[in-house]
C-alpha cells in the first residue's frame, strides 16, 4: 500500500505547484532562492518535464514527497500523505 501512495502522489503532484505552495517563488525559469539554505544567488531549480528539484548550493533534490519531507522535518511516508 505505501508505495501505492508513493506513486499515486508522484503521478498527480506537479514540483512547481508544490515548492510555490510552501513559499518557494520560482521565477519563470524555475529557479529561485533555496529555502533549505541561506543564499543570495538562486540555485534552487526545478525540471518541470522531470517533475523534480535540485540545489546546486547545498545538494538537496529529489521529487514532490522529499521535498515536502525536507520542508516540513517529517518522514516521506508522512509527506505524501499531506501532498495527497
Amino acid at each position: 500500500m505505501n508505495e501505492s501512495i508513493f506513486e499515486k502522489v508522484k503521478e498527480v503532484a506537479r514540483i512547481e505547484e508544490v515548492v510555490e505552495h510552501f513559499g518557494v517563488h520560482l521565477d519563470r525559469r524555475g529557479k529561485a532562492l533555496c529555502p533549505f539554505h541561506q543564499e543570495k544567488t538562486p540555485s534552487f531549480s526545478i525540471k518541470r518535464e522531470d517533475n523534480i528539484f535540485k540545489c546546486f548550493g547545498c545538494g538537496e533534490g529529489g521529487d514532490a514527497i522529499d521535498f515536502v519531507a525536507k520542508i516540513k522535518g517529517i518522514e516521506a511516508l508522512e509527506a505524501a500523505r499531506l501532498i495527497a
